[in-house]
């Protein structure tokens, strides 16, 4: 059920996406996680980060890990207690406009936390983190799924039976 939601036109990070792409990604994520939701309690998170600070996993195009877990997790129990809690996506991405590296993550609660200056956190850390909160078997890292066909093909049945106001489709 994770997915990744990345714009079109490259930019490295969200923060860096055209006042009018902001507003796009903000209606979409409310689309998709509307039909995500049946798979567990969504949550969004970006590690953004510009290619020339060297932070984040090492892709330099902004995405959007919307991931329906099996529980409650507060964006303290992800990063720590050095958060700034903002209002919504458009003012996290307001707020990290001018930094380098970041983390911004919105939990179960739907309270949407930043943490500035990420440099020193690894690659895939909020993707680890979060598999070790819920204490999950499945491996927390990309670069070793077994099959992800299986998965992938799961999620896509999940989209071909509900409509984008989330009710189930005719056959």
């Amino acid at each position: 059920g994770s997915l990744l939601i990345l714009p079109i036109e490259h930019v490295e990070c969200t923060a860096h996406l055209s006042p009018n792409a902001r507003q796009e990604l903000n209606w979409l994520i409310s689309q998709v996680e509307a039909t995500i939701a049946k798979l567990g309690c969504p949550v969004l998170f970006e590690h953004g980060a510009i290619a020339s600070s060297g932070a984040s996993c090492g892709i330099y195009h902004a995405h959007v890990h919307l991931v329906p877990v099996p529980g409650p997790i507060l964006a303290s129990d992800v990063v720590g207690d050095s958060l700034q809690v903002k209002s919504g996506l458009l003012d996290v991405l307001d707020s990290v406009s001018n930094s380098n590296a970041y983390i911004w993550f919105r939990d179960t609660e739907g309270t949407y936390s930043v943490m500035e200056n990420s440099e020193h956190l690894p690659s895939q850390y909020v993707r680890r983190t979060i598999a070790k909160h819920f204490d999950l078997v499945a491996s927390w890292d990309w670069r070793a799924y077994d099959f992800p066909e299986k998965w992938l093909l799961d999620t896509i049945e999940v989209f071909n039976t509900v409509r984008s106001d989330g009710r189930p489709k005719r056959p």
